[in-house]
């Protein structure tokens, strides 16, 4: 988990929101990776972890509302890289438009993603006939130069 708490400086994933549409209830919105902002670690994570590796000791944290968290925090992760992309030859999808909610669909449109806003120094943008015939345009980003916090 530690690998995906540098995302937090680039990609902001505590300040993603996911909906499970025709939910209803308390748990109807999740914020996966907000506890990032307060430097705490991931319930929902530990939980998984430790069934995961000791299923006799920790089955009681295999529960539906853990498994939507995780279900939750991987549509984060999926959307900070690819946005709603699923890489499908199928264009066939279920999904709810136009809902007037803010958020939009996730990846294979079942899930409703809110973006965080991005300010204009935290972005990039290119003009592909610029860029397109010069050498090694692509740079891989340090993380290891971020490292300072580590949350389990």
């Amino acid at each position: 988990m530690s690998d995906y708490c540098l995302l937090e400086k680039t990609h902001m994933l505590s300040a993603y929101e996911v909906v499970l549409p025709r939910w209803d209830g308390k748990y109807g919105k999740f914020k996966p990776f907000s506890k990032w902002t307060e430097n705490k670690g991931l319930k929902w994570y530990q939980y998984y972890n430790g069934v995961m590796h000791d299923i006799h000791t920790n089955f009681r944290h295999a529960n539906i509302k853990n498994l939507v968290e995780a279900t939750c925090g991987l549509v984060v992760l999926l959307s900070a890289q690819f946005l709603n992309e699923d890489f499908s030859p199928d264009l066939g999808c279920l999904a709810l438009e136009g809902s007037g909610d803010g958020m939009e669909p996730s990846v294979g449109s079942y899930f409703r993603v809110k973006y965080p806003i991005f300010d204009n120094d935290s972005r990039y943008d290119f003009i592909w006939q610029d860029i397109k015939d010069q050498q090694n345009i692509i740079q891989c980003h340090d993380y290891n130069s971020m490292i300072k916090d580590s949350y389990k």
